[in-house]
């Protein structure tokens, strides 16, 4: 998988908004987000071309790297084989409509009659297909990170070829993924702490910073 391949795997669908439906240009980088993860790559190692924009302010939502921890790309793809969760696919099949792109809604009127009508999956959104990891949770240090998007985190690992990525705690529990060649990756955790939804937790290392 090459990084404008990883790119858009980072975006919105369009009913998130048109603007985040696609990679943008901004500064010296090109970044691709849906709002709760982002990559951000310098554009001289992308290959196709992107539209500039200036909203959102990448350069504002982004922490400062002051990295607390690491986590190696092993161990990051070892959670998802022990989770279940192919570490290699984007996406999947529906379970909700089976890959038939629609489901079907019953309404029972006031005299006891029962209509049917087939809808479009509000889960897919039509599309027969979700992440792969949708609904699944793991734990990375004191946080839980939805499956899919810290797949996502492994995808961009994989593209710039990183074995181990730093990792920065921001401000409202941003976690900053500083990987090789100046690209980075930034995770939304969820609302759940570790008591109230327990899960596999990820092994990670103290960051050891180098000295020359």
């Amino acid at each position: 998988m090459n990084i404008d391949t990883t790119l858009h795997l980072f975006c919105a669908d369009e009913e998130v908004g048109p603007a985040l439906s696609k990679p943008f240009e901004q500064g010296d980088c090109i970044c691709a987000t849906d709002i709760h993860a982002l990559f951000r790559v310098p554009k001289t190692m992308t290959s196709d071309t992107y539209d500039k924009a200036t909203k959102p302010e990448v350069s504002r939502i982004i922490p400062k790297s002051d990295p607390q921890f690491t986590l190696a790309f092993e161990d990051l793809f070892k959670a998802f084989e022990v989770c279940g969760i192919d570490p290699e696919t984007a996406y999947i099949e529906c379970d909700e409509c089976n890959n038939n792109n629609e489901v079907e809604w019953q309404y029972t009127d006031l005299n006891g009659n029962v209509w049917e009508r087939s809808f479009e999956c509000p889960v897919c959104r039509g599309t027969g297909r979700v992440r792969n990891g949708q609904g699944q949770t793991l734990q990375l240090g004191k946080e839980i990170f939805a499956a899919e998007y810290l797949l996502l985190l492994l995808f961009a690992m994989t593209a710039t070829g990183t074995d181990t990525a730093t990792v920065t705690l921001g401000n409202c529990h941003i976690h900053l993924f500083d990987l090789k060649n100046g690209t980075q990756v930034m995770l939304m955790p969820c609302l759940y702490k570790e008591k109230e939804y327990p899960t596999l937790k990820i092994k990670t290392n103290p960051y050891a910073p180098t000295t020359a």
